[in-house]
């Protein structure tokens, strides 16, 4: 799967991205990752429950580096 397209779906359908170091960042709308000129990503994970403890990484808008992205999955494969 490519990330530009999968954000560009109609209907999107909610994805995350899978990192070479076996990180998992949701997407859980297509405003939600921004591309920029430098060969990464923002994305921002704003659905979290006020009960779920946060990720050090996740407490705001986590850059990733297109290149660390070795998948991109939907999300509901892995939700439980």
């Amino acid at each position: 799967m490519d990330l530009k397209s999968e954000l560009n779906k109609q209907p999107f359908q909610p994805i995350q991205v899978v990192l070479s170091s076996g990180d998992r960042h949701p997407i859980r709308h297509p405003e939600f990752a921004i591309f920029t000129d430098y060969n990464s990503v923002y994305v921002f994970d704003s659905d979290k429950s006020p009960q779920e403890e946060p990720h050090p990484d996740t407490r705001g808008p986590v850059i990733l580096s297109i290149s660390q992205i070795v998948a991109v999955e939907p999300l509901s494969q892995t939700a439980a």
